[in-house]
């Protein structure tokens, strides 16, 4: 990545950054309006530059580190919890479990 430019230009470069390169149109036009989803909704920080979106590769790893460092923490913690709260009973159907005869 070291001949690459910081800044990526348009919500297509946007979101080959962020869910790699598109196979074909289809994937790439679904690709944008993911990209153009996380950027309304304010996860990924970016600015324009006339009517183009620009955002810095940096400013886009950043939240995306921050929310790493935090799930890592939490998890654990939160899947200890369910495992306790989520072990099949008589009757439960969870899991796509055939119900037992009692």
């Amino acid at each position: 990545m070291a001949g690459q430019p910081e800044v990526r230009r348009g919500a297509g470069e946007i979101a080959a950054f962020l869910f790699g390169k598109p196979r074909g149109e289809r994937e790439a036009a679904n690709t944008r309006q993911r990209a153009y989803k996380a950027i309304s909704g304010g996860s990924i920080p970016t600015f324009r530059l006339g009517g183009m979106i620009h955002a810095r590769k940096s400013a886009i790893l950043r939240p995306i580190e921050e929310q790493e460092r935090r799930g890592e923490r939490g998890r654990v913690r939160w899947a200890a919890r369910r495992s306790l709260l989520s072990y099949p009973r008589a009757g439960w159907v969870g899991w796509h479990l055939p119900p037992t005869s009692a």
